[in-house]
């Protein structure tokens, strides 16, 4: 085949130029009115490029900065931003379990699926799926901050009822025989006068009235007895024997004494020893071998004088 843009070989002659045909109609042209900017036979003078001494000058360009169109605007040309890549918002899912656990999971399937989007190429699905996973860690992170807040709330008002009980649990610690009533009692400090029939503790007996006795003061060997009617300190409200051969040490017969006079007060003041406003204490009384009568002595726990008998006294 033949290359139809190959020159003619030197061997082919060439032939004569064919002209295309000219047109035989005549075509009548306006001539312009407005005079051409040269006149016949004349032309502007071009500058030589070439100065005196015979080297080329380069043709002027554009300046620098500008192209031969004018300046490009800021931020125009071939490059553009690349988008940011799509996620799967699993951020938001790891802060969802960390903060609140149920929302993480419900937060995790939209996750999945939008992970899923992104390598099937959907990016419109893993866009969507990743906002719903977005809010949903939004949402757990709400509600930890408002379960915080709450816990908080919930401390303050445990701990201002605690300190609104502090009162209360000092009593509970104190001494158990201390009463309210008798907290504000004053007692006399002053050690009790002794009038009456001097006796010795060995010859009370029971109901006997008794002065010079005070709860504050160690019982005397010698007090004074007196009619009930009589002001008085105490009352002698129970007697009874004691065998030191029946306990194992002085500490448990003493315990047995003290739990008989609080039974035995009791029953002769009308009321419980702990809601009285009277105390009792122990005199030992006549000893004879192992067995010492005790007696018990019924008194204010102020060290007032007392005018009649607190059987049945009731208070």
């Amino acid at each position: 085949m033949t290359d139809p843009f190959a020159p003619p070989s030197p061997q082919e002659p060439r032939g004569p130029r064919e002209t295309p045909e000219q047109p035989t109609e005549k075509v009548d042209y306006e001539q312009p009115t407005t005079p051409l900017p040269y006149t016949t036979g004349s032309a502007p003078e071009t500058p030589s490029t070439y100065p005196a001494g015979g080297e080329p000058v380069p043709p002027a360009g554009p300046p620098y900065g500008t192209t031969p169109y004018g300046t490009a605007p800021y931020g125009a040309g071939p490059y553009q931003a690349t988008p940011a890549s799509p996620t799967d918002g699993r951020g938001w899912v790891i802060a969802a379990f960390l903060l609140f656990w149920p929302l993480g999971i419900a937060a995790l399937f939209p996750s999945l699926r939008a992970s899923r989007a992104i390598g099937a190429g959907d990016l419109r699905t893993a866009a969507a799926e990743a906002t719903t996973a977005k809010k949903r860690g939004i949402i757990a992170i709400i509600v930890f901050a408002a379960a915080s807040v709450l816990s908080v709330f919930l401390w303050v008002v445990v701990f201002a009822a605690l300190y609104s009980q502090v009162g209360d649990l000092e009593d509970a610690f104190s001494d158990p025989y201390a009463t309210e009533d008798t907290a504000d009692d004053t007692f006399t400090e002053e050690e009790p006068v002794v009038t009456g029939d001097p006796v010795s503790l060995e010859e009370l007996a029971l109901g006997d009235c008794l002065t010079g006795v005070s709860l504050w003061f160690e019982v005397p060997e010698t007090v004074g007895r007196v009619p009930c009617d009589e002001p008085h300190s105490g009352e002698v409200y129970a007697s009874f024997p004691v065998s030191s051969a029946e306990y194992e040490s002085e500490d448990a017969m003493d315990t047995a004494i003290d739990e008989r006079c609080y039974a035995e007060f009791n029953t002769f003041v009308g009321m419980d020893y702990y809601d009285s406003e009277l105390d009792y204490w122990v005199a030992p009384g006549a000893i004879s071998g192992d067995v010492t009568t005790v007696g018990c002595i019924v008194g204010s726990y102020s060290g007032d004088t007392i005018t009649g008998t607190l059987q049945g006294a009731n208070y």
